[in-house]
């Protein structure tokens, strides 16, 4: 880095503060760059006005310039930016003005009066949109305050009509070029941020899990097209869904606990959804996110099952190693079984050594009572399985009672 630009990047820190924003910070940035370079004009204005024996309007440029001098000095010293900004429009709005009135006249100034308007263009550069009206306002004042005053004034001044002529060009021109430059820097941003805004907005588009916002009663503002698959009835006004119950006390608990965002598992028929619920800044609205987690629930079920069916064995090994009374370990064998097929009933029949009948030793919830019972080879559904020794299934017991 060379000195010129060392000495350039030192001048735009001036008032800079570590805790700008980058948006502010690019605004102090430019604001400064703008008043740096016009600063020289100053004098040179000035000068030739004094050169051509206009003393008044020679000084005005030069106070401009020592104020804008001043005013960097101080914003340097306490970084408020926005006591710097507003004095750099009061100068470039009032000076003009004083200038035309110390030359005559809208006409014998070159209209030097149309460097004002760039106050207002400056709070909307410098400021916000919101701030531009009240500026514009007061240059339009001084513009009717001006038109008012000029019966008053002295209508011709020392400048030569070729210097007049070149100053209509200068505050014409030079004004009309920062307006446009402006313009077409801002025009671009803009254009800039609205393919940036298209680009952020493919995200939810092609998002694959169904994204939906709604307001706290449910209507719905914005659907996805994940969400327009899985969930059709969201193109609706209003959607009936256990996804889009107790939004209220969500958000209520959302903004009490300052949390960020809500998580919850939500049965729908025989699927499972997954769904994240989260406050849209600055709306009533709200966001949520939904996956679809059928299998993995079904994979959690079968896992659980799984560790049932372990444990089951593990209680029934412990069971035969410390020797537990027989009857014991049958009931903890068939109450673990009915456990792992999810009912509550069962019963186990042994058969003695030499013996022509199997008795049920044990027995769980309707077979309880029926403990003891015999059956002989081939006689009803465990004699048969004896009798066979192979596993028998029977879908519907009474229709095959029946025949057998």
């Amino acid at each position: 880095m060379n000195g010129l630009q060392r000495i350039t990047s030192s001048a735009l820190q001036i008032g800079a503060d570590p805790n700008d924003s980058e948006e502010t910070r690019q605004r102090k940035r430019l604001l400064v760059a703008s008043v740096l370079l016009i600063l020289p004009t100053g004098p040179i204005w000035g000068g030739i006005y004094l050169l051509f024996g206009e003393r008044m309007a020679g000084i005005l440029p030069l106070v401009w310039a020592l104020l804008s001098l001043l005013n960097l000095w101080v914003f340097s010293r306490t970084r408020r930016y926005e006591t710097f900004r507003f004095f750099e429009l009061l100068l470039i709005l009032l000076i003009p003005w004083l200038l035309m009135l110390a030359l005559g006249g809208f006409v014998p100034s070159s209209a030097v009066v149309l460097w004002g308007l760039l106050a207002p263009i400056g709070a909307m550069t410098f400021d916000s949109p919101r701030a531009a009206p009240r500026w514009f306002a007061a240059y339009a004042a001084l513009v009717i305050a001006g038109g008012l005053l000029q019966p008053l004034l002295q209508m011709d001044n020392s400048l030569p009509p070729w210097l007049i002529n070149a100053f209509f060009v200068l505050n014409i021109g030079v004004p009309s070029a920062i307006v446009f430059s402006l313009l077409h820097f801002f025009v671009g941003r803009v254009e800039r941020a609205n393919r940036e805004l298209g680009r952020l907005a493919t995200f939810p588009e092609l998002n694959p899990f169904a994204i939906i916002e709604v307001d706290l009663a449910g209507r719905v503002h914005y659907a996805n097209p994940a969400a327009k698959e899985m969930f059709p009835e969201c193109c609706e006004s209003v959607v009936q869904s256990p996804l889009l119950e107790d939004l209220s006390s969500i958000a209520a608990m959302l903004q009490q606990q300052e949390e960020r965002s809500h998580l919850r598992e939500v049965e729908i028929g025989d699927i499972w959804y997954q769904q994240v619920l989260r406050m849209v800044p600055n709306s009533d609205r709200m966001r949520t996110f939904i996956i679809d987690i059928t299998d993995l629930k079904q994979a959690e079920e079968a896992l659980q099952r799984q560790n049932e069916y372990l444990a089951a064995l593990h209680a029934t090994t412990l069971g035969l190693v410390s020797r537990l009374d027989l009857n014991e370990l049958l009931q903890t064998i068939i109450s673990r079984a009915a456990q792992l097929l999810g009912t509550s009933h069962g019963f186990v029949f042994l058969l003695e050594a030499g013996g022509e009948e199997i008795e049920q030793k044990v027995g769980t919830g309707i077979f309880a009572g029926t403990i003891g019972n015999r059956l002989a080879r081939g006689q009803g559904l465990s004699g048969q399985v004896w009798s066979s020794g192979k596993a028998l299934v029977v879908d519907d017991y009474d229709a095959w009672n029946i025949v057998h």
